[in-house]
């Protein structure tokens, strides 16, 4: 898909037409963009940037007009007042106020008459009330952008997608219609003469600074050479549904016939975790749209196709592991254990003390288990009461050992705490940033998980080793003072 706004407006609105341009704009969307305010659809607006307090909108356009008026739509309810900056093209300036009492999304303000080329709307932003949002710019005498989106779109030899083979550039040109470039659509693109590949593996690149994003190319065999072309459906064409054998949440079977290369498409969020096979041979993942779960079918593809989620495999183990460690600890709490040693030297305990702390045991261990649940899901089921056995130990060997005194010191927690925090604000800021992949998934979400799964560990072992001692001042029963006759 195209993903340059000046090119989507040249190649939309041709580049004979007026020019618009903004010092920010919210987001990527091409109906966020600069020209969606000069455009006469009331259905797209220009939303400048969250952190622009001065944000600029330019109209600029072939020739000089004498101006003593503009209009200026916003969207409904936007009747806030906003102090406006009106700057002609040879730096004549002119102030006025949209919005107020009264006033309605329409509104026509007056000034000083002007001779331009062009304007430049200096908004003054509220903190209060957001980024500023204008649907519709109108000048008199100038004509607004005006595109046609069932108009085809042709881009000649060399203005595709940069595409690399093994290193080697190879020229693209492009096929879609107008209305794929405004609603971000994906292009069909193709390389303008055969690229020859080596024997086994093939590196097809595309620059981060390209004006396109390639969501994947096909490789179709002619002579000697390979041609490369953008694997979406053409301009025209629809998506045939499926036959549907099984479907559940983990594992799904579905009857597939193609003809050419095409995308096998499940309206999803895409999961790396889903794979999917066919003949035993797995299918190659794509995201289609940004978002959607797919896979590529070779030419010829007939039979079935099944798609597996094999990380449900993994939380199913971590689940039952963690269940089956409590079923033992139940089942050892409830053999009676021979205490050894000579009755001289400890005072009388009462006889139920053992098995009211493997009971405890297990009831905190249960406990663990359900928060493990809310807190990580399955794996944090399995995990959660792992960590409370660990600390429990270190609690109790930690008179031996400097890592088990590390473990069982109550400030890990707040260091914990600490940690996950952290994690998550450094998380946030790349997001913001536009940064994804495998980094911002571990700060943003497995630090922080098991983070706070160790320090919810730490506090139940610390309840359970209290529990047990019989003394809340102590972690373990042989910490209390013993007393002998005198003498």
């Amino acid at each position: 898909m195209l993903t340059s706004p000046s090119l989507v407006q040249r190649y939309a609105f041709g580049g004979e037409q007026v020019f618009v341009s903004a010092s920010s704009t919210y987001t990527d969307d091409p109906q966020d963009q600069a020209y969606a305010a000069f455009d006469a659809n009331q259905r797209t607006t220009w939303i400048s940037g969250a952190t622009d307090t001065r944000p600029r909108l330019t109209i600029a356009w072939p020739g000089t007009r004498r101006l003593s008026s503009i209009t200026v739509v916003r969207p409904a309810g936007a009747t806030d007042l906003l102090p406006v900056q009106i700057t002609g093209s040879a730096g004549q300036v002119r102030n006025v106020i949209l919005g107020g009492p009264g006033r309605q999304e329409r509104e026509t303000v007056r000034f000083a008459p002007m001779l331009t080329s062009s304007l430049t709307l200096t908004f003054t932003a509220d903190d209060g009330n957001g980024p500023v949002q204008i649907t519709d710019v109108q000048i008199p005498g100038v004509q607004q952008l005006v595109a046609h989106p069932t108009a085809p779109l042709r881009l000649g030899c060399g203005s595709g997608p940069a595409i690399q083979v093994n290193g080697t550039s190879v020229a693209t040109r492009v096929s879609g219609t107008v209305a794929d470039i405004l609603d971000s659509r994906p292009l069909a693109f193709t390389a303008c003469s055969t690229v020859p590949m080596v024997a086994g593996r093939n590196l097809v690149t595309e620059p981060a600074s390209d004006a396109f994003s390639v969501q994947a190319v096909t490789m179709i065999r002619q002579g000697a050479g390979v041609s490369l072309s953008r694997a979406t459906p053409g301009p025209g064409s629809a998506a045939t549904a499926v036959k549907t054998l099984s479907w559940t949440s983990a594992r799904r079977v579905v009857q597939v016939s193609v003809g050419q290369p095409s995308y096998l498409i499940v309206n999803e969020n895409f999961n790396a975790g889903w794979r999917a096979a066919l003949h035993g041979r797995d299918l190659q993942p794509v995201r289609l749209d940004g978002w959607k779960q797919g896979w590529l079918l070779p030419a010829g593809s007939r039979g079935l196709v099944t798609l597996t989620y094999p990380p449900n495999t993994q939380y199913r183990l971590a689940l039952f592991g963690g269940l089956a460690a409590l079923f033992l600890i139940i089942v050892i709490a409830a053999v009676p254990l021979r205490r050894r040693g000579a009755a001289t030297e400890r005072p009388p305990v009462d006889a139920s003390s053992p098995r009211r702390s493997a009971g405890v045991l297990a009831c905190g261990l249960c406990l663990a288990v359900l928060l493990g649940l809310w807190i990580g899901g399955y794996p944090g089921a399995g995990l959660l009461p792992v960590l409370t056995l660990g600390f429990l130990a270190a609690i109790g060997y930690r008179a031996r050992s400097g890592l088990a005194r590390a473990a069982a010191d109550p400030w890990l927690v707040a260091a914990l705490l600490v940690v996950a925090a952290g994690g998550d604000a450094a998380g946030n800021e790349l997001y913001a940033h536009g940064t994804g992949g495998v980094i911002l998934t571990a700060l943003s979400g497995v630090i922080p998980e098991l983070c706070c799964l160790a320090a919810m560990a730490r506090l139940i072992a610390a309840l359970l080793a209290s529990e047990q001692s019989g003394d809340p001042g102590t972690d373990r029963g042989q910490d209390r003072p013993r007393y002998s006759p005198e003498g």
